[in-house]
Parts: C-alpha cells; sequence; structure tokens
C-alpha cells in the first residue's frame, strides 16, 4: 500500500532516474525528482509532504555533501534508500547520510526500488 506517500528521487543519469520514476508513479508514489542535491535542495527543500528520499551517492556534485545534508535539514528526519554503484562509497558516506533505512546497488531493477520503499512504509520507517 502506497497511501499517497510523496517519494523524492535524485539521480543524475536521467537514464536512470526516469525508468524508475514511471515505476513509482505506476506503483502509486507522487514522485518528485532532481538531477543532483543542489537541484533538490533549491526546488524541493522547502517541502513538508517528502515521505523518503531515494538518492544516487556518486553525482557531480558529490564533493558538496553539505548541500545534502542541508536538505536533509530542511526537509526534516525523513528516511533514505541509497542507490550506489560503489560499494566502496556507502562505507564511507554512512556516516553522512543518516536516516539510510536500505542501501540498493546499482543496478536496480524497479521491482526491487518498489519493493524497498513498501517494507520501509510496512515497517514504519515511513
Amino acid at each position: 500500500m502506497t497511501g499517497g506517500r510523496t517519494i523524492l528521487v535524485i539521480e543524475d543519469e536521467e537514464d536512470v532516474r526516469e525508468p524508475n520514476v514511471i515505476a513509482l508513479e505506476l506503483a502509486g508514489f507522487k514522485v518528485l525528482q532532481a538531477g543532483g542535491w543542489e537541484e533538490a535542495l533549491r526546488v524541493h527543500g522547502q517541502r513538508r509532504d517528502v515521505d523518503l528520499i531515494v538518492t544516487d551517492l556518486i553525482m557531480p556534485d558529490r564533493a558538496r555533501l553539505a548541500v545534502f545534508s542541508e536538505l536533509r535539514r530542511q526537509l526534516g528526519p525523513i528516511p533514505v534508500i541509497v542507490l550506489s554503484g560503489h560499494p566502496g562509497a556507502i562505507r564511507l558516506l554512512t556516516n553522512v547520510l543518516h536516516g539510510v533505512v536500505r542501501w540498493l546497488q546499482k543496478p536496480v531493477d524497479s521491482g526491487s526500488l518498489v519493493a524497498a520503499i513498501r517494507e520501509a512504509i510496512d515497517e514504519g520507517t515511513v
């Protein structure tokens, strides 16, 4: 059950982001999207209706993790699902990304992403 949940998808590669956005919309989620953390902060930073963030870790603005931290501060303590093709980066950044409820290794099929979000909802983390 999606319950009208709003998911913010942050991914710099449009060919990765778009299929995930479509799959989440077909699953009944309201989906917001951004091509990076700076765009997410600029466009969605003041929103109060975001229930969960799905984000890539390695993006062109990765050197500005402070931007992601500011986005999290503005959005509040909402859960995060991280998608990454770089397992080393996951270990390195665990202290920075508080609130991570799932790590999914790229490439991620849309069914696995939808399942991970539904599991987070069922567990009450969303």
